[in-house]
């Protein structure tokens, strides 16, 4: 059977409300990490520009800035009601995944330390994480300690 992409939602959500509760009762914070946060001096820092690579998903720690942090868990899973405008994008980047062209979109991340966060792409990065993407394009901009 297949799924809708509403339905598709639906489960991802639902994931991302037990994670956040298992987090929230560990005493964690339910959202990614935050690079500006944990970097505060960050702005100081030489940036490199990489050219577009695949990176992988489990290397994707975080966002580089706290905007999108409550509508997301720290896997990347939704939190946001199926009615969201935020829910809406995350469904249609659901039906452009399933068809035939894929996501094909970069997004654009940071890299400290090994790690990436999220600049611009994290509905793209929580859709493709749902489906068990190992990984995704990114245009990549390495900061350098």
């Amino acid at each position: 059977m297949t799924l809708t992409v509403k339905e598709e939602y639906l489960a991802a959500l639902k994931e991302g409300q037990k994670e956040q509760a298992k987090l929230a009762s560990l005493g964690k914070d339910p959202g990614p990490a935050v690079l500006e946060e944990l970097l505060p001096e960050m702005t100081k820092l030489p940036v490199q520009e990489l050219k577009s690579q695949e990176i992988p998903m489990d290397r994707i720690v975080g966002t580089r800035t706290r905007g999108r942090t409550s509508a997301l868990t720290a896997s990347f899973l939704p939190l946001l009601p199926a009615e969201s405008e935020f829910a809406q994008k995350w469904m249609n980047l659901c039906e452009a995944n399933l068809s035939e062209t894929g996501i094909r979109d970069a997004i654009l991340c940071y890299e400290y330390l090994g790690s990436f966060y999220v600049q611009e792409g994290n509905k793209r990065v929580s859709v493709l994480k749902h489906f068990g993407n190992t990984r995704i394009l990114s245009d990549v901009r390495r900061i350098l300690p």
